[in-house]
């Protein structure tokens, strides 16, 4: 989250709250009530022969009829549909009294009844007619207008149960809302879409500690109970309570704690406007991710953090070396799309077998491009983190400029590679190693490798690194491409780079662009003299290295305080037998990606 600039709390509706509200459309009891106030059956052409001026139901015509019929059950709601009877009807006192035998009881009412024609007119009619046209029982309608005159002609009310509490409460519900509305939220750090509208209050609050909080602040009328705290909290507002940050941009850090500190007005206002063009560049990254359109494929990688071998609850292993497990995962798609095995693919390897550098990296893009269908695609667009060691360098323009002339379909023309703001380099791969560390968080012990292969078969396509051709781009490119300080743009501070075929298809022209929309650089060649793309022939990388000696001493001093001096006869642990018999003294530290300084550029 950023605590630099928050955001206002407002109310949701239902379907957004922290806690969802009832479907009461759903229940059964509000299905029967809609069928009992529906129609069941069609309206009948009046059978009477009147045609007075007191009732003229000869003139109407069935389209009247009809019309006047689904006006009235259009709406399902009892109270709708009685206060549409009222309007076309009427009850009075008889003027006069003149009945013609003793036995008859006088008129306490007179009714009168009306149809609304197309043309807007209201014609008298009978009562039979019009019960027959809506369909309708004589004492539904007659106690509708009786209610009504006993009330001095006021409009229908729903008397039948309901809430009687709710509006005693009003001056407290308010009050919450306005205590609760008082904080300051802030958006996730992460956060994939402006459609999310959880916000996070400070992880130090919870719920109940704002209830006593509201209560030790507020006079005696105006207290609630917790569970009425609660409600309104979960029912009103979507909010979360934000756990401890990490991996926060640490530019972001920088501006906000200098915005909490800086007194001078004019010098805060510059500084919470550095901040918002920060964030609008890392904005102009994710609305790239998220693009889709015909003849453009999205693809995504990055590197997992290293999984240790073995992992042991011991508490030794916190100060031992272990062998790390790797694993690089490519997403085909945008970040819209989901996450299917079909378009996830892990390409797994040990530390024992080879490190994990630019070369394995290039390969394994490589083999990724060669294997997708790219039929109907021109563009390609590469997303990565800015890691030195492994993305941005020019091992990886040079396999691509590789691929782009040597192995990609016609149809395609141009490759590009982005890169995110610094801090901000959420993309589709790390969703997925959300999924793995999850899984990983509950396992106790893992030993061998197959266990950490057995969890990545359940999130993707896996691919043993180990059974492809890994190649030494690396080498291969130093002796074609120019080095970087020599092309015609600055390498480090470019987000995008453009590779795009020359007329004479065995070349490439690469552009790089500091901006993210704006494109201001130029296309040429930065291939050697006498030098073409088509020269770039990588050998091949063996598989197999050897293990640092001193890892293999950590990790046999683990085992053995783990399970005993024996522990080289256990059949689980002969991957770890193996590896000590192979000594060396070669290099296994990875490769350390280091920020680049962000310039303050066009977004």
């Amino acid at each position: 989250m950023d605590d630099s600039i928050g955001s206002t709390i407002s109310t949701v509706s239902s379907t957004l709250a922290r806690k969802k509200g009832k479907h009461s459309d759903e229940w059964k009891n509000e299905k029967l009530k809609i069928l009992r106030y529906s129609s069941k059956e069609l309206p009948e052409y009046p059978k009477c022969k009147h045609n007075t001026k007191a009732y003229q139901c000869r003139s109407l015509k069935m389209q009247d009829i009809l019309t006047f019929h689904e006006n009235f059950y259009r709406s399902k709601d009892k109270i709708q549909q009685d206060n549409f009877i009222l309007n076309h009807t009427s009850l009075e006192k008889p003027k006069r009294h003149r009945p013609k035998t003793s036995s008859r009881s006088e008129k306490s009412y007179t009714f009168k009844y009306f149809v609304r024609r197309v043309d807007g007119i209201k014609v008298p009619v009978c009562r039979t007619a019009y019960l027959n046209i809506l369909v309708l029982k004589r004492h539904r309608v007659q106690g509708v207008m009786k209610r009504s005159f006993k009330c001095g002609g006021s409009g229908a009310k729903e008397t039948r149960g309901g809430d009687r509490k709710s509006s005693k409460n009003i001056s407290k519900k308010m009050a919450v809302m306005k205590f609760i509305e008082s904080f300051t939220a802030q958006e996730p750090h992460y956060c994939r879409s402006k459609t999310s509208v959880r916000l996070y209050l400070p992880s130090e609050l919870n719920i109940k500690s704002m209830w006593k909080m509201y209560n030790k602040g507020v006079e005696l009328h105006l207290k609630v109970k917790q569970s009425f705290f609660r409600n309104i909290f979960n029912k009103q507002y979507n909010l979360g309570f934000g756990t401890p940050r990490v991996d926060v941009c640490s530019k972001c850090l920088e501006i906000g704690e200098k915005i909490k500190t800086e007194k001078e007005p004019t010098e805060q206002q510059n500084l919470i406007t550095q901040h918002r063009v920060h964030k609008l560049k890392a904005k102009a990254f994710f609305h790239m991710l998220q693009e889709k359109r015909d003849g453009l494929l999205t693809i995504s990688f990055d590197c997992q953090k290293n999984m240790s071998l073995p992992k042991v609850p011991d508490q030794r292993a916190y100060f031992s070396r272990q062998w790390n497990f790797y694993n690089f995962t490519i997403v085909v798609g945008s970040s819209h799309d989901a996450l299917t095995k079909s378009n996830v693919h892990i390409y797994y390897w040990n530390e024992t077998d080879r490190p994990k550098s630019s070369n394995e990296i290039a390969s394994a893009v490589f083999h990724r491009l060669c294997q997708t269908d790219l039929k109907n695609i021109d563009t390609v667009r590469l997303f990565a983190d800015g890691c030195g060691g492994q993305n941005k360098n020019t091992t990886l323009m040079g396999m691509l400029s590789k691929w782009l002339v040597s192995f990609a379909p016609e149809n395609v023309k141009t490759v590009q590679v982005i890169f995110p703001i610094v801090g901000h380099s959420f993309i589709p791969p790390d969703r997925v190693f959300a999924q793995i560390e999850k899984k990983l968080r509950k396992i106790e012990i893992i030993i061998k490798p197959e266990e950490y292969v057995n969890i990545l078969k359940d999130h993707g396509t896996v691919w043993n690194i180990n059974n492809l051709e890994i190649n030494d781009w690396k080498s291969a490119t130093l002796e074609i491409i120019k080095p970087p300080g020599q092309w015609h743009f600055k390498f480090n501070p470019s987000k995008r780079f453009i590779l795009q075929k020359t007329t004479k298809r065995n070349n490439i022209t690469i552009r790089g662009e500091e901006a993210y929309r704006v494109d201001l650089g130029s296309d040429k060649l930065v291939v050697k003299k006498g030098k073409t793309v088509n020269n770039l022939v990588p050998p091949l990388l063996t598989t197999g290295m050897a293990p640092n000696a001193k890892k293999i001493k950590d990790v046999s001093a683990l085992l053995e305080a783990h399970y005993g001096a024996n522990w080289r006869e256990l059949e689980n642990l002969k991957f770890y037998a193996t590896v000590e018999q192979s000594t060396g003294e070669a290099p296994t530290d990875d490769l350390v990606c280091e920020e680049i300084e962000e310039r303050d550029i066009y977004v």
